[in-house]
Order: C-alpha cells, then structure tokens, then sequence
C-alpha cells in the first residue's frame, strides 16, 4: 500500500507477500496508470503460463490446507511493524512461512488462488476499492517468481524445504522492487542511499522469516511431537513482530508528532508573511491528521477564520455556531451519528462527518478554536491517537502564533511611538531612502510641556493631534516622532513625469497653496497649520510651532552614511544627517525667532566648529588659550573704580581671537560651561587677592550661566574658593540673567539664595529684556540689576527719551538695589545717567576689557590713590577732559 504521510511524503505499506501495494495517493499521473496496466498483464500471463503448465500433484486429503494457509496470510498482516527511511515507510509481516508451506503443500495454481484471494478480503476488509489492477499483477509475478525459484531449487536436487525457503524469499526482493520503481511515478522517489537503506531493512527481515519459517517446518517434521515445539515458536515470533511492531509504530507517531510540531512552529517563523505562514502551518497541521480539512477560528474582533484544505461553505461561516463554541481545552469527538442535533447541523453546514475540536489556549488567554474535519483514510475515522495528537499540535500551534504575535508586537514597539503610532527614528531609517530632492520637515511643538503640567493626559493628547494633524497634511509624506514633541516628515521628492510626488499622486499636499514646490513654503504652511490652538476639554491651547527644513541634493556637501550618488557623482546625506541638518535650522530659527528655517551648508561648517570648541575647552584651559579680560566698573557719585566685570576671551590656535558669544552659546547647550565658569572664577579670586596684598579694595564681577544655577555642588565650590584665596565674598559678585534663573526656577531660586547667604553679591544682568518684575525682584536675594546696553544705546540716542532708563532706575532705587549702567561710550550718555542718579556706569567711555597686565597699566596711568594710610585702598578715576 502506498499513501501520504503527515508531512507529504510517501509510505510504502504492506508485507513481501502483500497485495495492497497501492491503495491511494496524492496523485494519479497516467504514467503510473500504464506502469499498472503493464504489470497486470505481466503477472496474468506469468501465472497463467505457469498454471497451465505446472503439474497437479495434490493429496486430496490436505483441502483443509488452503482454507488455513488464506487465514494464515490474513492473521500475520495484522502481526508486523513498519521501518521508515526518509518519509517512506514499509510494514514487514512474517507472510514467507504460510508461503513456504504452501510451495511445500500445494499445487501452483492453489496457491496462486489462495494468496490472491486473501489479498482481496485484505483489501476489502480495509474498505481499498482500487489498484486492482497493480495490485493483481504484483501478487501474481510474486507468487509465480517464487514457483519458479522454488522448482528450479528442486530441478538443482535442493531440499525440498530449503528450495521452499529460498522461494519465499524472492518475494521481499520483488516486492522492494516494484514500489521502488512505483514511487517516482506517484512523487518525488527516494535518492539512491535511502533506497538502498529501505531495501535492505525490507529484503533482511524478509530472508530471515523465510528462514525461521523452514526451521519451524524442519522441526515439525522430523522431530517426535515437532509440531507441538513449533506452533508455540511460531506463535511467540509473531507475538515479537507484534510488541516490536508496536513499539516501533509508537516510536515513529512520536517521532512524526514532533516533527509535525516542529513544523507547525517553524511556519509561524516571525519572519515569515503573515497570514501565508498561519495557512502554512494549519496545512501541517492538516497533513498530519489526514484530515479533509483544518479551521481556526479566532478570538477577538472580527478576524475571519482561516481555512486550510477544502473551502467551508459560505453558511457555515458563522463563528456563533454551536459547533465554534463547543470547544474546551481537551480535545473533543464529534460525529455526525452520535452527537445533538444542533451540532450535526453545524457539522452538515461544514460538509463535514466527523470533527475534532479544541480551544487554543496559552499563558495569556485562549486565542482561538481549531477545527479538524474528516480523516481522509479508507480504514478508520478519527481516533484516541488522532486526539493525543491534536492536543500536542494544539499546543505547539497556540504557543507558536503566541511567540509570533509577542515578536510582531516587540518590532512594532521597536519601530513605532507608543503614544502617536507613528514611526520612531529606527522606523524612520528602516522606512525611508534618500533620493534627490528628498525634502525633511522637523517640526518641534512647543506647548507639549505646558500642556502636560497642566495635566499628562493634556500632553499626550496634544502631541497625538499635533500627529494626526501633521500626517493629514502630508499625505503622501513619512512621518515620525524622535522625540517627545518633536516630529519629522519626509517628503518624496517630485516626479520629472507626473509632476506629482514619486507615489504617484497627482498633487502631493491637499489644501499647499500652488503645488508648493518649494520646501520653505510648504514648511510655512505646515507651521500655520500646526500653530493653530488645539481643544483640550473644554481649553483651547496654542501651540508655539517651530519648523526646521532640509533637502536632500541643495547644495550638500558629502558625508559618510549617505544613501545614493547625487548629481554628477555627489553623495547624498542620510536621512539622520538630513534630520539633523533640519535640527540644526531649528536651532538657528529660535536664536532669530523665527517659526521657520532652512538649512544651508554654512550651518554645518558652524555646527562643526562648535563641536570643535566643546571638545576642546578643557585642553584650551590647560593649554593657557583661555584668557580673562576685566572691564572697570566706575561710580558715578565719587568716581571710584569699584571694581571690574571678568570677560573671557579665547585665542584659539586656528580661529585667533574669539568672542565670549562664539563658543559660550555651544558650551551651554553641551553643558561644558562648568569647566569654563570655574577658571573664571578662580583668575577673579586670583585678582582680587592680587589687588588686596597691593592694598587696592576692588570687586569682580563673574557671569553664571543656568548650568551653574541648576549644580547644587555650586556654591560649596565658591565657599570652598574664597577661603583658598582669603577673599572676602562682598568683593565676588555673580551676574545672572533673567533667563538663566527663570529657566528651571524651583532649581536656580535655591542656588542664588545659598551663594547670597555665602556674603557674595548677586547682579540681574541685562535688566529690562526678559521676564522683569516686581515680583520677580522681590523673590530674588538680589544687590544690583544691570540695564542692558541695548536700552543704554536707545538711550544715548534719544536723552529726551528716557522713560525706560528713569523706571529701571526708581524701580532698583525702590527696592534698595545698586543700579548698573553698562554700555556708556560718550560723556553726553555719562551725564545724562549722573542726572537721573544712576549708581555705576561701565563702558568704553572708560575703558575696552584690558587682559589683567593691561589693566593694572590702566589704573596706574587712568587713576590715583586714595584712602586711609593702613587697610584696602579704592582707586578714583581720573577721567578724561
């Protein structure tokens, strides 16, 4: 017999002497049909010859023999066990000694009668109603082989029994033969090594029955009482064939189940396709059980069921059937004969039998019901084998799309926002590829983080708008979040031929005015759009919108990681430089307060150079690059020099003399500033302990930055400074700008009050340009305020105009505060400040910011001594005619 096994290949099932070589397969090409008709023919006139020519010698009184050796061949197929070798399995039955006994017995054509009409109850009994033909013709050229072997044995004056023996033996090789030549016919065939191992484990066996068989016949003859020694033997050796047989059956459903089960795994592989991989691995599921057909029927929403062999009929598409949730965790026995009515309906509406039926059940919860209809086996329905299987692939089918959903969903995680859904930075660069005039928008919304204090939920349903609203103006644009509030676009560039963008759309932004080619007006308009207020509740917030651009090819210079060759050979950024190239006129758009900014190569040889100065701040330092100007401080009122604000200068080995506000803006962002302000601050301690040995009193002035303020270590190190240089803390005075403290307020308050408490005096630089306030002043431990240059400059100007001037001037006077004048460059603005009263001025009326020898020739040339014989001296100012 010849069928398919679990996983589509070939058994080969049947003894050396039996005739149901081929029972059914897969396919009926018309090759095998001719090979069929071929061997027929064969075998018809094989034994025909040899019936009409062997003679008739038969003891009339041994009728009884034909009769048992028919039970005989029938008793010792149901007594055998199955080798396999690469899918192709073979039953070995000990048929050869009821053979042998039959050659030894009986006449050529009772024989022949007897062995082919136990193949036909054989085949009827296990409901086989085709091959009769092949069938037929190998039972007849087996028979008529071994007749053959037999005589001519005999014709060489061989015993009787042992000419029988070797006849029987013929059939193992003849019957090997045939289905080795059958199976290409009906697949793919065996390669030559699993032939050979096939042969052997079916032609050995075989010999050695035939062998056992002529021993047991030897015995029973010539020994007194033999046949009572050897109908015991006999039994026991196929009682072994049995128990052997079994455990071999048991060892191979074992070996198939887990190999099915690996199988079915390995389909739901993460990496295959979808839903091909479900429908492969219910087809393995169905190839194993010989079923007619696999269903699942999945839990949750409205997922349809998936279907492997024949389709289900449109009615029985129905998952609130009683049969869809009948199901359990143990596996369940339906049959059209015993089970209630309403589901036999259900089985009648599936065209379906029988069914075996269980829930798919994991750690996490049931995912679904597995169907399995109608066995496709002549022989047998389902069975307790066919249910302790379905459990096992039950399992193994419910853990695997268990493991392949958790993995499709920790890659989702992998490349997509949690909160927006759009996709992260990794799902931006898996998703997108740079082409010439690739054009990316980073859009940064600002109200994020007022909104969230207000309340989380505020904030996250505001960036999801700001999402939302962004992919509904760039429909044919990938869109991202990188961060929280800040989102990227990238937009195709257009097509040569359509006009259109590379998607293929006619018009690549609904509502862009024009066709908006050109990437800053559709940045523009993009920044309108996102600007506009969003509803939270029943609160309308405006969301302050900030959009850098980048194209991909508009004057770019190569870099590493890019994707393809620009024009004439030029490499094109990456879609990460691209991102950080819009990051970077995002940075340039909010220092000229600006909504919106396009980047220019310039902009990466500036950003460049500022990574430059921050790695290289700490090596300046040491390398005595770092230089600390002063700039006099002069009072109005007696026309003292005070003291001297510390300005830092750099005088880099490539760039030369640079300005504090080229690399300071750059060292804050990174948070290097620390390095820097400590120097600052120990040249100041330096100079003021310099000018008390020289007996000169004078104060400096050093800027903080929000860094410092935001260090709770800071003002333990300043502590720990003035005790190192015996300065006395009212001559250190820190000048911070309203920004720096109003950043992070809850942090910096903590910080002023504790170096105020030091005895170090605290300046408000650049009074009158940011968030200036009573209140503000009245919170801050603070001894002066510093009107900005700029409204000094407007100012001088205008004198008549000094509105501004006079109310920073009363408002400081009012709370006690030391007012500050800088910028003063002209006597006419000097005196115009002595009327309104004003405290101190500084500015380049008096002095330029001098390095520290410089300024000591200042003082010495520019001013005099004054002041009593012992103590620290104050130095008034000779001022010029």
């Amino acid at each position: 017999m010849i069928e398919t096994p679990p996983e589509g290949g070939t058994m080969v099932a049947g003894g050396p002497d039996s005739g149901d070589r081929v029972t059914r397969s897969p396919r009926r090409p018309r090759a095998f049909h001719w090979f069929a008709r071929l061997t027929a023919v064969t075998g018809l006139l094989l034994a025909g010859t040899l019936a009409w020519a062997s003679p008739w010698n038969w003891d009339a009184g041994l009728w009884w023999l034909a009769p048992v050796l028919m039970a005989a061949f029938l008793l010792v197929e149901h007594f055998g066990f199955e080798v396999d070798v690469d899918g192709v399995g073979w039953k070995v039955t000990f048929s050869e000694p009821p053979l042998l006994i039959g050659l030894l017995l009986m006449p050529f054509p009772l024989i022949l009668a007897v062995h082919l009409l136990a193949g036909g109850v054989f085949l009827l009994l296990n409901k086989v109603r085709d091959r009769y033909a092949y069938n037929f013709g190998v039972r007849c050229v087996e028979v008529g082989v071994a007749y053959l072997t037999y005589s001519a044995a005999i014709g060489a004056h061989w015993p009787p029994v042992a000419a029988a023996a070797l006849g029987a033996a013929t059939v193992p090789v003849l019957s090997i033969l045939f289905a080795l030549l059958v199976l290409p016919l009906l697949g793919p065939g065996l390669p030559t090594g699993a032939a050979l191992r096939l042969a052997s484990r079916v032609i050995l066996p075989g010999m050695l029955n035939a062998g056992v068989g002529g021993l047991l016949i030897v015995l029973a003859t010539t020994v007194e009482d033999g046949l009572l020694l050897a109908l015991p033997m006999l039994v026991g050796v196929m009682l072994c064939y049995y128990t052997y047989g079994t455990a071999l059956r048991d060892h191979r459903d074992v070996r198939r189940l887990s190999q099915a089960s690996r199988s079915v795994t390995a389909a739901l592989d993460p990496t295959a396709h979808g839903e091909r991989a479900m429908t492969e691995a219910l087809e393995r599921v169905r190839r194993h059980m010989s079923a007619h057909r696999v269903v699942l029927w999945p839990y949750g929403g409205d997922a349809e069921p998936r279907i492997a062999g024949a389709p289900l009929a449109a009615a029985a598409l129905c998952r609130e059937d009683e049969l869809a949730t009948a199901a359990g965790p143990r596996v369940r026995y339906v049959h059209t004969s015993d089970c209630p009515r309403t589901l036999c309906r259900s089985l009648r509406l599936r065209e379906a039998t029988e069914c075996l039926l269980v829930e798919l059940r994991v750690p996490g919860g049931p995912l679904g019901v597995l169907e399995v209809h109608d066995r496709e086996s002549r022989w047998r329905g389902f069975g307790p084998a066919d249910e302790q299987a379905l459990t096992t692939l039950a399992s193994a089918l419910g853990n695997a799309i268990a493991n392949a959903r958790m993995i499709t969903h920790l890659r989702h995680n992998a490349y997509y926002d949690p909160l927006t859904g759009l996709r992260n930075r990794d799902g931006l660069r898996a998703a997108v590829s740079v082409a010439t005039g690739t054009t990316v928008l980073r859009v940064e919304v600002d109200a994020a983080t007022t909104a969230t204090a207000l309340s989380p939920k505020w904030g996250a349903a505001l960036l999801c708008s700001a999402a939302e609203r962004l992919t509904d103006l760039l429909p044919t644009a990938t869109v991202a979040t990188i961060e929280r509030g800040k989102f990227v676009a990238v937009v195709p560039p257009p097509d040569p031929d359509t006009g259109g963008t590379g998607s293929g759309e006619p018009e690549p932004f609904a509502g862009v005015p024009g066709r908006a080619e050109d990437a800053e007006e559709l940045a523009e308009y993009v920044q309108r759009a996102l600007a506009e207020p969003y509803t939270l509740g029943s609160v309308a917030v405006q969301a302050g919108t900030v959009v850098g651009v980048a194209t991909a090819g508009a004057g770019d210079e190569g870099e590493a990681g890019t994707d393809e060759a620009g024009p004439l050979g030029a490499r094109l950024p990456g879609i990460d430089d691209l991102v950080h190239h819009a990051g970077m006129a995002i940075g340039v758009a909010r220092s000229v307060d600006r909504p919106v900014h396009v980047y220019r190569p310039s902009m990466g040889v500036e950003a460049r150079r500022q990574l430059e100065f921050t790695s290289q701040i700490r090596e300046a330092i040491a390398d005595g690059q770092i230089h600390v100007h002063y700039q006099p401080k002069i009072s109005l009122s007696s026309g003292q020099v005070l003291g001297a604000e510390a300005l830092v200068r750099w005088q880099h080995p490539h760039y030369g003399a640079l300005r504090p506000d080229v690399f300071i803006p750059a060292l804050e962002r990174t948070g290097r500033i620390g390095a820097l302000t400590e120097h600052v601050l120990e040249q100041g301690l330096r100079t003021i302990a310099g000018w008390l040995e020289q007996q000169v009193r004078m104060s400096v002035a050093v800027n903080l930055s929000a860094r410092s303020l935001a260090d709770s270590g800071f003002p333990e190190l300043v502590g720990s400074a003035l005790r190192e240089h015996g300065v006395p803390p009212e001559l250190l005075t820190f000048e911070l700008t309203e920004s720096a403290v109003m950043e992070d307020r809850d942090r910096a308050l903590p910080i002023v009050q504790r170096l105020h408490d030091l005895g170090v005096r605290i300046s408000i630089d650049d009074f009158g340009t940011g968030y200036s306030s009573l209140a503000y002043l009245r919170d801050l431990p603070v001894d002066e305020v510093k009107i900005d240059r700029g409204c000094i400059a407007e100012f001088a100007g205008s004198p008549g105009d000094s509105g501004l001037v006079r109310t920073v001037l009363a408002l400081g006077h009012t709370l006690g505060l030391v007012v500050v004048a800088e910028g003063v460059e002209d006597p006419q603005t000097r005196d115009a400040l002595i009327s309104l009263e004003c405290d101190i001025v500084q500015g380049y009326l008096y002095s330029r910011p001098l390095p520290l020898d410089a300024f000591g020739e200042w003082l010495t040339s520019r001013t005099r001594l004054t002041g009593p014989a012992t103590g620290a001296y104050r130095v008034p100012v000779v001022t010029p005619g």
